[in-house]
C-alpha cells in the first residue's frame, strides 16, 4: 500500500494509506496505530501549522483536528477552499460565489455573489 507522510511542527508524523486517510501516528519512537478514523475528517489541505485538516463531506466543509481526527468546525458551501496562511481564516467557493469563513468556529464572515462578464 503506497504511504504519505505529514511532518506536524511538534514533531510527530501523521502516517496516511491511500485513499484511507491517516493511519498511524509516529511520536518519537512510538507508532500509534489510528483506527476507526472518521471518513469526515478525509482532508484536503492542511491548516499552515499542519493541526487542522480540512475536507468536503456530504456538502459540508470540515475542520478538524489532526491530534483527534474529529471535526472541530463545519459549514455548508460548495466549491473549493483553502486555508490562509495564518491559518484563521478559510477562503474559497465556486464559479459563482466567494466566501470567507473562520476557521476557529466555521462562521461566515464574509460572502460575495458574483456574475461572469
Amino acid at each position: 500500500m503506497p504511504l504519505s507522510f505529514t511532518h506536524r511542527p511538534d514533531g510527530s508524523l501523521i502516517v496516511y494509506g491511500m485513499n484511507q486517510g491517516p493511519i498511524a501516528e509516529v511520536i518519537g519512537s512510538r507508532v500509534r496505530r489510528i483506527s476507526n478514523t472518521n471518513p469526515q475528517c478525509s482532508g484536503i489541505a492542511w491548516s499552515p501549522d499542519y493541526q487542522r485538516l480540512l475536507g468536503d463531506f456530504g456538502g459540508f466543509q470540515n475542520v478538524c483536528s489532526t491530534h483527534t481526527f474529529q471535526v472541530v468546525a463545519r459549514f455548508k458551501a460548495s466549491g473549493s477552499f483553502e486555508f490562509d496562511p495564518s491559518g484563521q481564516w478559510l477562503y474559497g467557493g465556486d464559479s459563482s460565489h466567494l466566501s470567507v469563513w473562520s476557521a476557529k468556529d466555521g462562521k461566515q464572515l464574509f460572502a460575495l455573489d458574483y456574475c461572469k462578464p
